[in-house]
C-alpha cells in the first residue's frame, strides 16, 4: 500500500519524480538510494498497473523484483512461417504485476521516497530550483525534476521526428479446453498466418504464455506500424488464429490493450527537465 502524504509541507527537495509507474518508481528508488530527498507526484499512485510484463530471467537475477516472477519457461520458441521453428536457449519469465508494483513501491518507501497524490500543472524554472506547481498542494521546489509520466509529456522538450511508429498489442488471459503447447514451452513470436491460405499485411505475431493446461495468456502484436494497428484488427486476428489452432476459449478472464511508441523524438539536452522511461522515448 502506498503511504501518501495527506497534507505535504515540504521545503525544497533534491528530486521530484513525475509519475509512479515502473519507470518512475525505479528512478525514484535510485535517487533515494544515493541519498537524495525524493518525492513522487502522481494522481492515484495506488492505481494498479494493468500491463503484463515478461522478460529474460537473467535480466532480473539479483534484483529485489526477482520475487515478482510468477512463472518461467525454458524453451521460448519463434515460428517464422509454417516450416521454420527456432528455439531460444534462454529462460523467459512472467512477472506478477501486483507483486511487482508492491515490491517496487515498498522498496521506494523503505529508501525514504515520499508520495503525493496530485497532478503537476506547470513547472517554473528558476536559477537554482524548479517550482513544481501541483493542482491540489500548491508549489513544491526541487533542484531536479525527472519526468517519468509516459510518452508525449508536455514537460519534456524533444527534437527530431514527431511521427513515432507504434507497437500495438491486444491480449487476453483465457481459460481454454486445451492448448497445443507442451510443458516448459512458451511462444515468443509466431508469425504464421492467422488464417488458412491468407498472408496478412501488415504482419502480426502471436505471443503466448501457457500458465497451466487450461489457462493461457495470448496476445496478438504488431511490432511497429505508422499508424499503429487498431485493437479491433488485432482482436479479429487473435480470434482467427486461435480458431485455426483449434483452441476453444471457454472464458475470458482479463483483456489488455497495449500501445508503445517506437522511435519517438529524443529529449533535448539543453533543458531543465530530465526525461526517463517512455517520456524519454525509451522502449525497453
Amino acid at each position: 500500500m502506498v503511504q501518501v502524504d495527506a497534507q505535504p509541507t515540504y521545503g525544497q527537495v533534491d528530486v521530484v519524480v513525475i509519475g509512479s509507474g515502473p519507470a518512475g518508481l525505479a528512478v525514484a528508488s535510485a535517487c533515494a538510494d544515493n541519498g537524495l530527498s525524493t518525492v513522487v507526484v502522481s494522481p492515484s499512485p495506488e492505481r494498479r498497473w494493468v500491463r503484463s510484463f515478461g522478460l529474460w530471467v537473467d535480466e532480473i537475477e539479483g534484483l529485489p523484483e526477482r520475487a515478482a516472477v510468477s512463472q518461467t519457461w525454458a524453451s521460448p520458441v519463434v515460428h517464422v512461417d509454417d516450416h521454420t521453428r527456432h528455439e531460444i536457449g534462454r529462460r523467459y519469465a512472467r512477472l506478477d504485476v501486483g507483486s511487482l508494483q508492491q515490491l517496487m513501491t515498498q522498496r521506494a518507501q523503505s529508501l525514504g521516497v515520499r508520495f503525493m497524490d496530485d497532478l503537476v500543472d506547470a513547472l517554473d524554472h528558476g536559477p537554482t530550483a524548479t517550482r513544481v506547481r501541483t493542482r491540489v498542494s500548491g508549489i513544491l521546489p526541487a533542484a531536479v525534476v525527472i519526468d517519468a509520466s509516459g510518452f508525449g509529456s508536455p514537460f519534456v522538450v524533444t527534437s527530431g521526428s514527431d511521427r513515432p511508429a507504434w507497437q500495438t498489442a491486444f491480449g487476453r488471459l483465457v481459460r481454454v479446453a486445451r492448448h497445443p503447447w507442451p510443458r516448459g514451452e512458451m511462444v515468443f513470436m509466431d508469425y504464421r498466418s492467422p488464417r488458412e491460405g491468407h498472408t496478412p499485411a501488415p504482419p502480426t505475431f502471436l505471443y503466448a504464455m501457457p500458465l497451466s493446461a487450461q489457462l493461457v495468456f495470448v496476445e496478438e502484436t504488431s511490432l511497429a506500424g505508422r499508424p499503429g494497428m487498431s485493437m479491433d484488427q488485432l482482436r479479429r486476428r487473435l480470434e482467427s488464429r486461435l480458431q485455426r489452432m483449434g483452441i476453444e476459449v471457454r472464458e475470458v478472464l482479463e483483456e489488455e490493450h497495449c500501445q508503445i511508441a517506437m522511435g519517438g523524438p529524443l529529449p533535448r539536452l539543453d533543458q531543465r527537465v530530465v526525461g526517463f522511461g517512455a517520456a524519454a522515448s525509451m522502449v525497453h
